[in-house]
């Protein structure tokens, strides 16, 4: 009979031990809460015994709350490097609006069409180091990322419509109505660099967050030339070539904050990827545009305008993609990711050029990212 209560009381407490939620909310392993080795139904005080055991397990539990495991894979050190190389695929989209073609509408209006430069997809890369400082799964990552692209445009006028410039000269009444071809090519350089502190942790048994907050900073340059063919102006007789040139630079540095995650697809190494984050720049910018044309007596005519400034401009980044990792030996690790990125720049070129002032363009930056990570 007495076994029988004995039986009655450890079952009565661990029913009321499984109603302790918070051990499966914080995601924490807990050792310790393991049942005493000692056999409960054959001593008097087994009733005694089972009350310390659901105290101790409730006040450790209770001593966790709130608290989230650090991710640790188990063939890697608390401490030590990790280097990352990324292949990049992007598209640079930039609305710039160089040239304008005119086509007559009924009622004896024209309809002004803008045609901006063209870019083709471009490889880049990214190279990253960093150091996992301790056990709480904290680390320290430096990346710079490189991509150089080479924006083009052609155009032709025919019977019906005209071709003028996009940037309006700053020779004022020296601006021609018509040409019978515009074409344009150039160079866009791309480089930043992001320094960031992060903590990788579990919010559940499959899924890990790593927010983090750094600095970003970038620098971006474009060169851009433009030939108009044949132009024809009411005020002067121009040469068969009319040329413009825009010149582009800004550097700006701020505050970036953001938050990766990794979503584990069952009991594989494959893994979801879900990254996002949000910079503030400090920018100075620097744009210069020229014009350069003979007359007919080949005498050489031009003229510029320069502009510069500062202002502060939002940045913001997304990343959605897969990876897959396997230990190594010797205490190493090896993962591979792809997916598709996007960093969006606000209002990164700006400029006051003629009659057209303070134009904002943005800049987007997408496309192929692919990586390879290996911790040691």
């Amino acid at each position: 009979m007495a076994k029988k209560h004995n039986f009655a009381a450890l079952g009565f407490s661990l029913f009321f031990l499984s109603l302790g939620g918070p051990l499966q909310a914080d995601y924490v392993t807990l050792p310790f809460l393991k049942q005493p080795e000692k056999n409960i139904s054959s001593t008097p005080s087994a009733v005694q015994i089972q009350e310390e055991f659901v105290a101790k397990s409730q006040e450790e539990v209770s001593k966790h709350k709130g608290k989230v495991q650090p991710v640790k894979p188990k063939c890697l050190n608390d401490s030590g490097g990790y280097f990352v190389a990324s292949f990049l695929y992007w598209k640079t989209d930039e609305n710039l609006n160089l040239v304008y073609k005119i086509s007559p509408l009924e009622g004896g209006t024209d309809k002004l069409t803008a045609k901006r430069v063209d870019f083709d997809y471009e490889p880049g890369f990214k190279i990253g180091m960093g150091y996992r400082i301790n056990e709480q799964a904290w680390d320290l990552f430096v990346n710079w990322t490189w991509l150089r692209s080479y924006p083009h445009l052609s155009e032709h006028s025919t019977a019906s419509t005209a071709i003028i410039s996009g940037l309006q000269s700053p020779l004022g009444g020296l601006d021609f109505t018509n040409a019978s071809s515009a074409k344009a090519n150039g160079k866009f350089a791309f480089d930043s660099v992001d320094i960031e502190l992060g903590k990788d942790f579990f919010i559940g048994k499959r899924v890990s967050l790593r927010p983090f907050a750094g600095i970003k900073t970038a620098w971006v340059n474009q060169n851009v030339h433009t030939k108009y063919i044949n132009p024809v102006s009411p005020n002067v007789a121009l040469s068969p070539i009319f040329k413009e040139k825009l010149h582009s630079n800004s550097w700006g540095i701020g505050p970036r904050v953001g938050m990766n995650s990794r979503w584990m697809l069952g009991k594989s190494q494959f893994a979801f990827l879900a990254n996002a984050s949000g910079s503030l720049l400090w920018e100075e910018y620097e744009f210069l545009a020229a014009s350069f044309f003979s007359d007919q007596s080949g005498m050489p005519r031009g003229g510029a305008t320069q502009s510069e400034g500062n202002s502060i401009k939002p940045v913001a980044e997304v990343f959605l993609g897969f990876d897959w990792g396997m230990c190594l030996p010797k205490k190493t690790r090896l993962r591979i990711a792809a997916g598709y990125e996007m960093q969006y720049f606000w209002d990164q070129l700006e400029f006051a050029f003629g009659q057209v002032v303070d134009q904002k363009q943005s800049l987007d930056l997408h496309g192929l990212t692919a990586s390879v990570r290996f911790d040691f």
